[in-house]
């Protein structure tokens, strides 16, 4: 795992924590709207590393790092993360956990129910060939991957980590999310929760979570982006999703 930091020290911590096959530079549109009173910490997830190759294990060892990361940087709370897919499983088990002090929680498409069997073996094996064909320079996949998951500015970012990400990581990100559930027993009195997301195409497991967020925890709050694939407005569209997020936390 790899930090990356924006902002002045000594300000309020921001947590922001990528998805799946993305790199953390997808961040930067998005930190640009916090970095003026906040310090904003962005990890590179293991197997999505660009420095050293590293093997992603498991969610619960993601959220081990960065506790320990913080711990080390005398970080005991921190005013907002921001987790992305992936990134809001591993947000989710940071709170869970109850090490650290969180004050908001925004989740974008965190899978927080099990996911079917099927739907698991479904999902590794299409990530795999992705990252098969991205070692490859595939044309084809890689301009569908741009159309539809990354905007092409980021692509050569991708490619750097890619060439480094093992098969065995992605296994395990795919075992990982199909086994995350939303823990039921959080402490929201201290912590205010924002959950988002979309309706299209792979949003199964999103509007799943976020079903069972509101039933179980009706003082959350849960934004739908009608029409929009996982992620999108984060991704495609980050001046709104932050502004979404700046006065979640200003109301907050």
């Amino acid at each position: 795992m790899e930090f990356h930091i924006q902002g002045q020290f000594g300000n309020p911590v921001i947590l922001m924590i990528h998805g799946v096959m993305t790199p953390y530079e997808i961040m930067l549109p998005i930190t640009e709207h916090f970095t003026d009173k906040y310090r904003v910490i962005i990890p590179a997830l293991d197997g999505h590393t660009k420095r050293e190759p590293s093997t992603f294990i498991s969610i619960e060892n993601e959220a081990k790092k960065i506790e320990n990361y913080l711990k080390e940087k005398d970080i005991s709370e921190i005013f907002c993360v921001c987790g992305f897919s992936l990134g809001g499983a591993i947000a989710h088990k940071l709170l869970s956990r109850g090490n650290i002090m969180i004050h908001n929680i925004v989740l974008d498409g965190a899978p927080l129910v099990k996911s079917p069997t099927l739907l698991t073996r479904i999902m590794t094996s299409n990530y795999l060939d992705i990252l098969r064909k991205s070692k490859a320079r595939d044309k084809k996949t890689l301009d569908n991957f741009c159309r539809h998951f990354l905007p092409e500015c980021y692509l050569p970012h991708y490619l750097e980590f890619i060439d480094k990400m093992s098969e065995e990581s992605i296994i395990n990100i795919l075992d990982s999310v199909g086994d995350s559930t939303l823990d039921t027993n959080l402490d929201l009195i201290e912590t205010n929760l924002l959950y988002l997301h979309g309706t299209k195409m792979n949003e199964y497991l999103s509007k799943k979570s976020a079903n069972v967020i509101a039933k179980v925890y009706p003082e959350a709050t849960v934004v739908c982006f009608k029409g929009d694939t996982h992620c999108q407005c984060a991704i495609y569209e980050p001046d709104d999703w932050a502004q979404v997020v700046l006065d979640f936390i200003s109301r907050t």
